[in-house]
């Protein structure tokens, strides 16, 4: 089932004071397309053995997803000559949104924040502890910072 998915994008300045009220989980990420490709099609696998299988088509805000959870081990075969992103991810839903604080292996720091709906994640005032958006920017988008990353 298609899903569109509204997020935005920022850089870190500090981390939030309720930082210890984040959920953390360690994932990968491996795509399977080239970052300017019109579709990206990535397997994500977390820490607890969760896998997704996931095709996104979109830039900035608004993007369409389409997923599917997956065995692993039905799908790693295609992870062999895909980009690798490995982070760390820490995320806490509050009202109708869920803000993701993604560290990656090359010292960066994003927050993201998603919603179904459009107009909160639109209107949403960035918190204290957010620096510039970086929504638009697609040296920020995950598919590219595997990218940049690879080594063969």
């Amino acid at each position: 089932k298609k899903q569109i998915e509204n997020e935005r994008k920022f850089l870190i300045k500090e981390l939030p004071k309720d930082f210890h009220t984040y959920l953390k989980s360690t994932v990968k990420q491996w795509y399977l397309t080239k970052p300017f490709d019109d579709v990206s099609v990535r397997i994500r696998l977390y820490d607890d053995n969760r896998c997704y299988l996931d095709i996104k088509k979109g830039y900035g805000i608004i993007k369409e997803k389409i997923g599917k959870k997956c065995n692993f081990n039905d799908i790693q075969e295609y992870t062999n000559n895909a980009y690798l992103l490995e982070k760390i991810r820490y995320k806490k839903h509050i009202d109708d949104y869920l803000i993701i604080i993604d560290f990656f292996q090359n010292g960066l720091k994003l927050v993201e924040i998603e919603s179904k709906n459009y107009n909160t994640i639109n209107n949403f005032k960035p918190l204290y502890w957010w620096g510039e958006e970086v929504t638009d920017n697609i040296e920020y988008y995950n598919n590219v910072i595997a990218y940049n990353n690879f080594k063969y």
